[in-house]
């Protein structure tokens, strides 16, 4: 089961974001916040692909990221991420033993 609805923040159109339970426990017993971003990751001889990412914590620049409150969780993402309304669903995984979030950008 997952958590869906809009989150409005600093931005004038909404954002959905749909975060799974587990994940949003995880969230919530850490920092309370993440970062959703885009990350470049190496494909081939020298080609890079932007991959979205999630990290828990705060950004170290405040003020470059917009702000959304969903859920009693903060999600900071970087300004201009968002041309238009979007859905975000992040998920809790487990990599090597560890808990990891996973985050999917849904048009």
């Amino acid at each position: 089961m997952s958590i869906s609805a809009s989150a409005l923040g600093d931005l004038p159109i909404a954002v959905n974001f749909d975060i799974s339970e587990d994940a949003k426990a995880y969230i919530l017993a850490g920092y309370g916040c993440i970062i959703v971003e885009f990350e470049p990751i190496v494909i081939g001889c020298g080609g890079f692909l932007n991959a979205p990412a999630v990290h828990l914590g705060f950004p170290l620049v405040p003020e470059n990221y917009n702000k959304f409150m969903f859920e009693g969780i903060t999600i900071y993402t970087p300004k201009g991420y968002f041309g238009s309304a979007q859905t975000i669903k992040i998920i809790l995984d487990n990599r090597e033993g560890y808990p990891t979030l996973q985050v999917h950008r849904i048009t």
